[in-house]
């Protein structure tokens, strides 16, 4: 092969491989819409929703039980991305009741855009249990949700939801939602993705090099 040619082809191959090379970008999510809802009297049944409280609420006691629900837009991350990390982060505002201790967890699953009743009725574990005891609430809790946003993202989900369930309702818990007041307590989902080029686009960048390293070997001595 000759030489020149070799020379451009190496080159070519270096410059798609710089192109598909992209460092980690981080970015941070709030709730396109988060609320809790209220099983009470507990009969297993979920009877009113809260979209606009300053507080998500998990736990309860022997007459009822509260779970929420937050729910995410994945829009901002380019196509053909990869997730690296995703990260849930919570701050609890409040905790209530007798005492005792409980585990958090987190399931998640398809959104909409928008949180109902049905979505307290999901079972998907992906992250959990977060063991807390009666007391002052913890300043932050985080659960790490990289493969359930992955698939999520994956799959082509425009919004990931995910939903908070405490086992066993020892007693209340609050989280501060998207509504409250102080903006440190609202929740977020920290997103750390690498985007990568669409195979189109490396392969015109490829070919592009290769065609002007050509284009000036044939060029006369000046």
């Amino acid at each position: 092969m000759n030489r020149n040619y070799s020379c451009c082809i190496v080159l070519a191959a270096s410059l798609a491989a710089a192109t598909s090379a992209k460092a980690a970008v981080g970015i941070s999510l709030s709730p396109v819409e988060d609320a809790f809802a209220t099983d009470q009297p507990k009969d297993g049944v979920f009877d009113s929703l809260f979209p606009t409280s300053p507080a998500n609420i998990v736990g309860g006691n022997s007459s009822a039980e509260y779970r929420s629900a937050l729910e995410f837009q994945l829009t901002a991350i380019p196509p053909n991305s990869i997730i690296n990390s995703a990260i849930l982060d919570l701050h609890g505002v409040a905790a209530s009741g007798s005492g005792g201790s409980m585990g958090v967890y987190v399931h998640a699953y398809v959104g909409d855009g928008h949180v109902q009743l049905s979505d307290m009725y999901v079972n998907n574990p992906v992250a959990g249990p977060y063991n807390v005891s009666l007391g002052p609430p913890p300043p932050l809790v985080q659960f790490d949700v990289t493969n359930a946003i992955n698939g999520l993202y994956t799959s082509g989900a425009t919004y990931a939801g995910l939903m908070l369930r405490a086992i066993p309702t020892a007693f209340t818990l609050q989280f501060g939602s998207n509504d409250n007041g102080i903006a440190s307590a609202r929740p977020t989902l920290d997103i750390a993705y690498t985007a990568v080029p669409e195979p189109s686009t490396l392969a015109l960048a490829a070919f592009g090099a290769v065609a002007l390293l050509m284009a000036r070997r044939r060029l006369p001595p000046g």
